[in-house]
């Protein structure tokens, strides 16, 4: 079996398979803007609009928030739509964990 067609096995068919597929792949996030955003997690001066801002700069971090605060909506039937209510549904305390594991 040739390279290519055993990799033609591995694409996922459905959009569900997508998801699950990656779902399981971590990106990378610049050194510095994780740094940023950490910092200011744990500035108290801080609104969530300015930390949500600060994560804008890294597409990864968006990701890896977006993905967790909709992962099981928390309970919630609707989907966090925006940067701002996905840290706010996690909170500061949950966001900072997750970002301690990127």
């Amino acid at each position: 079996m040739s390279t290519a067609h055993a990799a033609h096995h591995l694409v996922p068919k459905t959009l569900d398979a997508w998801v699950k597929l990656l779902d399981g792949i971590a990106l990378p996030v610049p050194a510095v803007n994780h740094g940023h955003v950490r910092a200011a997690l744990n500035d108290s001066r801080r609104s969530l609009r300015e930390i949500a801002e600060m994560m804008q700069e890294s597409p990864a971090l968006v990701l890896s928030v977006m993905r967790e605060a909709n992962h099981h909506t928390h309970g919630l039937t609707e989907q966090a739509e925006s940067l701002e209510i996905a840290i706010n549904r996690l909170g500061l305390a949950l966001t900072e964990i997750l970002l301690g594991r990127l």
